[in-house]
């Protein structure tokens, strides 16, 4: 039998389904400082606490930060770990606590050494000698670290000779319980550590892996204003977000402007998101971008603002509503309590605009950029230059346009004589003005679009009036 093929009229079809794909809005790297001799990558992505866990111990930086990202619920995915070099020498550093005079009442002291959390908890009615014998019987078990106590005075010592480890700087040490006072004693010897530029190591791993999109560090670049607005400077550059965490108790004092959210807000940054948390080991504004990290811009109604929200593992501070006020004038951040439930309070950049708004916002680029680009790169002919061309192109911007009508982060409002305003607007030039330079470089003419932001409620006055 002679089959159709076989009087030449034969179909292939090919299946174009693939679309370009685009930055993961949901990922957030670290920016861990190590030695130079460390083996491991300049920057590594894991999908797990327990992928983290076999290159990073529990006691790390890395692995610490990853626990906060990873408590969130919903639980969030892709953290980076971006290495940053620090080169040192080999001299020995010593520390000393003095504990003389104190007395424990029971509760906790957290003291940092480098980027190693050491938690004592305290008995009630210990006394300032079995204080230092437990704290220094706690630091001793680490294997970097010896600490011998001598009646309330423990002196510590750095032995990992040529390590950034030897630095031994106390970068925070808190207390828990009234009454209980620690005196440090200033550090001899130690390892000249130098950190290396944050822009270095930033653009040195975005050539490496570019999926990144949200940025925070290690917290031993805690109040260290260079670093920090060199990273604010080039998230800036790159379009990225950057999260950033202080402990200063500066940030409540409304007639200081030293704090590192107050340098901040100066300069104007609308891509860093300040936080204050008092507790050091505390990475609240991980937990609060893993919140953000999870929102679906493909749903309906899903996308997200960070006021209001818990943030999983970090406490609530006890501070006033005259100090709230201030660290909301200083363009920062905090995790409070009210009417019994904590929150996070504002959700806001150190340019004052919504965090949520500059993740969606970004997003929604993103979403235009992939179908406009793959619009012209699935055809197997071409988009003509015509206005049949260019309202090919308008309908894939209105494509994405749609689906954040959808999601919730743009939408239609009322004018005051009851008129709806659609969500969005979108033109574009005519061809036949187009000039011929631009037709003979192939060109289109500009496509633009005009939307409103649906924004979202974050407070509300209701007056009512009772009467007989």
């Amino acid at each position: 039998m002679v089959k159709i093929s076989d009087v030449g009229i034969v179909v292939n079809i090919t299946r174009e389904t693939r679309t370009p794909q685009q930055m993961d809005f949901g990922s957030l790297a670290f920016v861990h400082p190590t030695d130079m001799t460390d083996p491991r990558p300049r920057i590594k992505k894991y999908t797990s606490l327990t992928d983290l866990a076999a290159d990073y111990p529990t006691d790390s930086g890395p692995y610490h930060a990853g626990l906060f990202w990873w408590s969130q619920t919903p639980m969030p995915r892709d953290f980076y770990v971006i290495k940053s070099s620090i080169e040192t020498d080999a001299s020995v550093a010593t520390a000393q606590l003095d504990f003389t005079g104190t007395s424990a009442t029971g509760g906790k002291i957290i003291i940092t050494f480098d980027d190693y959390v050491f938690t004592y908890e305290t008995t009630a009615a210990e006394a300032d000698t079995d204080v230092a014998l437990g704290v220094a019987e706690l630091i001793g078990k680490h294997p970097w670290y010896e600490a011998v106590a001598t009646g309330a005075v423990v002196d510590v010592t750095g032995h990992w000779t040529g390590s950034f480890f030897n630095t031994i700087e106390i970068k925070n040490a808190t207390f828990q319980e009234p009454g209980l006072n620690l005196f440090i004693t200033q550090f001899s010897g130690g390892a000249n550590a130098t950190m290396e530029p944050i822009q270095t190591t930033l653009q040195e791993a975005l050539e490496e892996d570019a999926g990144f999109y949200a940025v925070a560090l290690d917290r031993q670049y805690r109040e260290d204003v260079t670093q920090i607005t060199d990273c604010a400077d080039w998230v800036e550059a790159n379009e990225k977000v950057f999260m950033v965490n202080t402990n200063d108790k500066k940030v409540l004092d409304g007639t200081d402007i030293t704090d590192i959210l107050s340098v901040l807000k100066t300069t104007g940054y609308s891509r860093t998101c300040g936080f204050y948390t008092r507790n050091p080991i505390d990475y609240a504004e991980i937990g609060a971008f893993a919140i953000l990290a999870t929102t679906s811009f493909r749903g309906t109604d899903t996308v997200k603002t960070l006021k209001f929200k818990d943030i999983a593992l970090v406490d609530h501070e006890n501070i006033t509503g005259a100090q709230l006020a201030t660290i909301n004038d200083k363009r920062g951040n905090v995790v409070v309590e009210t009417a019994g439930i904590k929150m996070i309070h504002e959700g806001i950049t150190s340019s004052g605009e919504y965090l949520d708004n500059i993740h969606c916002s970004d997003a929604l680029a993103a979403e235009i950029t992939t179908r406009v680009f793959g619009a012209l790169a699935r055809t197997s002919t071409k988009i003509p230059y015509t206005e049949r061309g260019m309202d090919l192109l308008k309908y894939e911007v209105e494509g994405a346009l749609i689906q954040y009508d959808t999601n919730g982060f743009i939408g239609s409002d009322i004018d005051e004589e009851g008129n709806e305003l659609p969500s969005y607007e979108i033109w574009s030039g005519r061809v036949i003005d187009a000039s011929p330079a631009d037709k003979a470089d192939r060109v289109a003419p500009d496509i633009s679009f005009r939307a409103r932001l649906a924004s979202a409620v974050h407070s509300v006055t209701i007056e009512g009036r009772l009467s007989l």
